[in-house]
């Protein structure tokens, strides 16, 4: 967020806005593009993305995306007053100019209405700047890739320039300079705002210019400037440091660490250095230009290739029958996965053609433009994909419950889904827990090609597009691989009509009930803090015992950080004890002394529930070297 020169307005910005992109599916849509490779059999049947708002399309598109990605707002009445939309696909930071009110937000464009992976190879993503003007809300976007384009790879020295991933931007008003930062290349842009281009490049980490090395790129990703203007901080999410500029000079002076310890675990510290580089390409674009922060930008993409072969079906593979002659490249519009929850879901990707995680290695060639990692890298890369979780459903109930409203009862939908004889038999592909049995359907249900079984774990974040509504809706991608939502469009009519329900309408919104529950794999609870102290003592009990009750259950680690007699204290719930243990010799604690301890105004705590196999770290020894934080 930020605010006008005399706070009269606040600008807020909406960080994951999609470009309202939606799927016109089979009936009317173009036809495919034709394979130039002759010895391929017919493309599978698809249909076409576009813009919701295409009025070519107006007859077949019947919603509206509003798409609005900047919003005003009047800082004494709070009211929204003006909405500023279609500034970019991903929004990332923003700052208003203090003499002409004008906005600036970094944000990147999706080229994802172009068709074919080579017409995109190594310019997926735009990275721009955009301004937008204070007096008309006009919006103008600057391409800090300008020089790139379409097939011109690294070799040419595109990388040596390259801005991606743009995170933090400050002005430099008395000088009309703007810095932005380039997490993807490792690296700061200096926007001069007179002519409307970059005219500086300043290198963080030790790889300059077009040079690559993932070990040590910094990531930078948020910017202060001095107020003098000479000093430019940056703060690198990768390496955890802050980078002092000499804006003068053009160049880094100073690398702080910001903490004595970095608690993130190697695997991740290094792994996850691959999703982030762009130079691994031509310096475009990253894999987390898609994937953001391991997750997705919720858009479609046709990434098939004309010229391409049949990818061959490995053995291990598992059809529901029959044999399987290859996956067409001609695959036509997909919804981007998420990288999030990888293990224990069979083979990857809509189609199941990925057989895991290092399959994916390619489209640093085929898509950024660039040489596919070693060996030794793809596996830092696939074992840190590992560690990544889905976070909670924000629908469910914190102790994991389902509720049982007569109307949508999410007990009926899970009793659906667990028993094999119930009508339509959906636990039989979407078992309770990940929801896939990771089987390939040559023939699935409602879709155009052999599609892997898909889980079940975020489809809460889908389940509410109708495309036979007139109505604004939030996503322009339904459930289905191609975001077609199914027949008509509506989660219902996938229920009642993909499945066999037929005559049992009446069951499907039990089902959709349950699907909007849907559990993670990351307990609800995780995340969940309370604050005791002389002021909550006796308000919060219900939450301190649930609290309570899923650590003993497994679903969280138990901490309490505080204080005690004026002395700051770290707390862990241990289940077998019942109690709260410290890491020093301390005696141990229960609930019920810690509510004392509040009530008497002796004691201030915030307990949280931490990812279970965290909380020994978050509360007794942080820097894991087995000597407890209070000895130290």
């Amino acid at each position: 967020m930020a605010t006008n020169a005399d706070a009269t307005r606040v600008f807020a910005l909406v960080h994951r806005s999609g470009n309202g992109t939606t799927i016109l599916h089979h009936i009317g849509a173009p036809k495919p593009l034709p394979p130039t490779n002759p010895a391929l059999p017919a493309a599978p049947e698809v249909g076409r993305i576009v813009r919701a708002d295409d009025p070519a399309w107006a007859d077949r598109i019947r919603f509206t995306m509003p798409d609005q990605d900047v919003f005003e707002i009047d800082s004494a009445t709070h009211d929204v007053v003006a909405r500023h939309r279609a500034v970019g696909t991903m929004n990332f930071d923003l700052i208003v100019h203090p003499g002409s009110g004008d906005l600036f937000v970094s944000n990147t464009d999706a080229r994802n209405l172009v068709r074919s992976e080579p017409e995109l190879r190594g310019r997926f993503v735009e990275t721009r700047l955009s301004r937008i003007d204070a007096q008309s809300g006009a919006i103008e976007h600057f391409d800090l890739n300008e020089s790139a384009r379409p097939g011109v790879l690294s070799a040419n020295g595109v990388r040596l320039r390259a801005m991606a991933d743009p995170g933090g931007i400050v002005l430099d008003a008395s000088r009309e300079r703007l810095y932005v930062a380039s997490q993807g290349t490792d690296r700061i842009g200096v926007f001069d705002l007179e002519r409307g281009r970059l005219r500086d490049r300043i290198d963080v980490g030790d790889a300059q210019g077009g040079e690559i090395d993932t070990t040590g790129v910094r990531g930078p990703r948020g910017l202060a400037l001095h107020p003098s203007g000479r000093w430019l901080y940056v703060h690198n999410r990768l390496s955890d440091t802050v980078s002092v500029v000499d804006t003068r000079a053009g160049r880094v002076v100073r690398e702080l660490a910001i903490g004595a310890v970095d608690p993130v675990p190697r695997v991740v510290r290094e792994g996850r250095k691959f999703l982030y580089d762009a130079k691994r390409g031509n310096g475009t674009g990253s894999c987390a230009s898609c994937h953001i922060d391991a997750d997705a930008d919720n858009l479609l993409w046709d990434l098939g290739d004309p010229g391409g072969d049949l990818a061959a079906v490995p053995t291990e593979f598992r059809f529901d029958g029959g044999e399987y002659p290859g996956f067409h490249p001609m695959k036509g519009p997909m919804v981007t996965q998420t990288l999030r929850g990888l293990v224990g879901v069979g083979p990857l990707h809509w189609r199941g053609d990925r057989e895991n995680f290092e399959a994916f290695n390619g489209a640093f060639d085929a898509l950024m433009g660039g040489e596919p990692l070693s060996d030794e890298e793809m596996d830092l890369f696939a074992a840190w994909s590992r560690t990544v979780h889905y976070p909670p459903n924000p629908n469910q109930r914190l102790d994991r419950g389902l509720r049982d409203d007569p109307e949508a009862s999410e007990q009926i939908g899970f009793d659906l889904f667990s028993d094999p004889t119930s009508p339509g038999r959906c636990g039989l592909c979407h078992p309770i827990g990940v929801g896939t049995v990771g089987m390939i359907r040559r023939q699935p249900i409602l879709e155009t090609q052999p599609i892997k079984i898909a889980h079940l774990r975020n489809v809460y974040r889908k389940v509410e597009l109708d495309r036979s509504s007139t109505e604004p809706q939030k996503i322009g991608i339904g459930v289905n691989h191609d975001g077609a939502g199914g027949i008509g469009g509506s989660f219902e009519q996938i229920v009642t009509r993909g499945v066999a329900l037929v005559g049992r309408e009446d069951l499907a919104p039990h089902l959709i009930a349950l699907l909007r529950v849907w559990d993670t794999g990351t307990a609800p609870a995780v995340g969940r803090q309370v604050r005791l102290d002389v002021e909550t003592a006796g308000t919060v009990d219900d939450t301190l015992e649930l609290l309570r009750a899923r650590a003993t259950a497994g679903d969280v680690d138990l901490v309490a950080l505080g204080s005690i007699d004026g002395e700051p204290v770290g707390l862990l719930y241990d289940v077998a004890q019942k109690a709260f243990v410290r890491g020093a010799s301390g005696p141990t604690a229960s609930l019920a002394d810690l509510r004392e301890l509040a009530r008497e105004d002796r004691g201030a705590f915030v307990l949280t529930g931490a990812f279970p196999g965290t909380g020994k770290r978050m509360a007794l020894d942080r820097d894991r070297d087995g000597i407890p934080d209070e000895q130290e």
